[in-house]
């Protein structure tokens, strides 16, 4: 049986050194357990035309899309997005891209994951308007924790993350979408908010201490 073919496109500036690729990476390996070749393409990389088309021309023989991408305040980081309206000015109505699916895999650094709502919405208006066959987003907050740490069923912390991935990639490889409970497992937090926060205003005030800003942390020089 030919093997069906997944893309994974990877939105963080950060590439292979990315909470992103990390969560991504867990799911192609999924994936290839199940059969399915895959290519790895980083949107950083893609400026130049020829780059470009190697890459759609990987896209359309393929049936999977894995968009993975750090959230940006509330937005998609912008060499992403320079990738995605090229995507959508290369498509030729929905005929030449309807049989994909596309799945949205995304992680911010708020402990909340509600704050990658607008950012789901935006991904599913360009599959809309490109013609994919939307199969759903997988996000997740507090997305710094997993810079260094890659999902596991052996860590406390993560394992929801990794059997999430594991369930989206049965429901991929039967090509339907991604359930409502599989995207609600992976959305749930790692850690208590405090202590997240807690962890992050000590790692901000260790950082500043190294670069010898720790006593300018207060400071208001616009402040009127």
């Amino acid at each position: 049986m030919k093997a069906r073919k997944a893309i994974l496109l990877v939105g963080s500036p950060k590439g292979r050194n990315s909470a992103s690729y990390n969560l991504a990476s867990y799911l192609l390996n999924e994936l290839q357990l199940k059969g399915f070749a895959h290519k790895c393409f980083f949107a950083r990389d893609l400026e130049k035309t020829e780059d470009f088309d190697r890459f759609y021309s990987a896209l359309l023989d393929s049936s999977l899309l894995l968009v993975v991408f750090p959230l940006y305040v509330d937005q998609l980081p912008a060499s992403l997005i320079s990738v995605l309206k090229e995507i959508r000015s290369r498509s030729r109505g929905f005929a030449e891209l309807s049989d994909k699916q596309l799945v949205a895999i995304i992680n911010c650094g708020f402990p909340e994951t509600r704050q990658t709502d607008p950012a789901v919405a935006i991904m599913k208006i360009f599959s809309d308007q490109c013609g994919f066959q939307w199969a759903g987003a997988l996000a997740l907050g507090m997305g710094a924790m997993l810079s260094k740490r890659k999902p596991s069923d052996h860590d406390h912390m993560t394992r929801h993350i990794a059997a999430s991935l594991k369930a989206a990639a049965v429901h991929l490889e039967n090509h339907k979408p991604i359930p409502v409970s599989v995207i609600e497992m992976i959305a749930k937090p790692l850690m208590p908010h405090w202590l997240y926060i807690m962890v992050g205003n000590l790692g901000w005030k260790y950082r500043a201490k190294k670069n010898r800003v720790r006593s300018l942390l207060t400071d208001r020089p616009f402040q009127p």
